[in-house]
């Protein structure tokens, strides 16, 4: 089995661009992060197995979507800024 390959695919809802370069910079080498924006229609890339959802920044279609897609466990609300996200993030890059 190869290390070198992320092994979580995470779709993050409602960051603005800065705050995804900031989020990006800190993330550890496991984690596939897709970064979607709230201001569009709720979809999710293909392959992903969770979802953190930005809840100060996004509407509930996206929170009615996750939970129609994905498993209770695997969607994870965020209520906090870019420090709380890399927190969430680094609790799922060790699962």
């Amino acid at each position: 089995m190869s290390t070198d390959r992320p092994c979580v695919r995470v779709a993050v809802v409602g960051l603005r661009p800065r705050q995804e370069q900031r989020v990006q910079r800190v993330l550890s080498g496991n984690l596939d992060v897709r970064f979607l924006p709230a201001d569009r229609k709720p979809s999710f890339p293909h392959g992903c197995t969770r979802v953190v959802l930005m809840t100060k920044f996004i509407s509930h279609t996206w929170q009615y979507a996750a939970f129609a897609r994905f498993r209770r466990g695997d969607v994870h609300l965020c209520p906090g800024g870019v420090s709380h996200l890399v927190h969430v993030l680094a609790c799922l890059s060790v699962r």
